[in-house]
């Protein structure tokens, strides 16, 4: 399922729709809008960035736990951004299936 980020009148929510009449543009966009109350209505895709991130993380020389560590701990983009956005990331638990996808893929395949 595809998740986007949307923002209007300085609120941010995730959604499997995008707004409309929004701008489309990326998630670090949409945190600057966010930070600065801007009066636009824009939309980002949550796949795309997710997926952007996690190709630059590096599980080489990690055990699964230190991987599952740092994937859900000091490398935790996702949660951090979220929060930044004052969206608790226990409401979206699926936004972590590509988490789990790339440590399960690194180790098991």
């Amino acid at each position: 399922m595809n998740y986007f980020l949307n923002y209007e009148n300085n609120t941010v929510t995730v959604d499997t729709n995008r707004l409309v009449n929004a701008q489309a543009t990326d998630v670090n966009d949409i945190v600057i809008a966010y930070g600065d109350s801007r009066d636009e209505t824009l939309t980002a895709s949550l796949d795309v960035w997710i997926n952007e991130e996690l190709s630059k993380i590096d599980l080489s020389g990690l055990t699964m736990d230190e991987a599952r560590a740092a994937v859900f701990g000091e490398w935790d983009f996702l949660e951090l951004t979220l929060n930044e956005l004052d969206i608790d990331i226990t409401d979206y638990p699926e936004l972590r299936d590509p988490q789990n996808d790339l440590i399960n893929e690194y180790f098991y395949e």
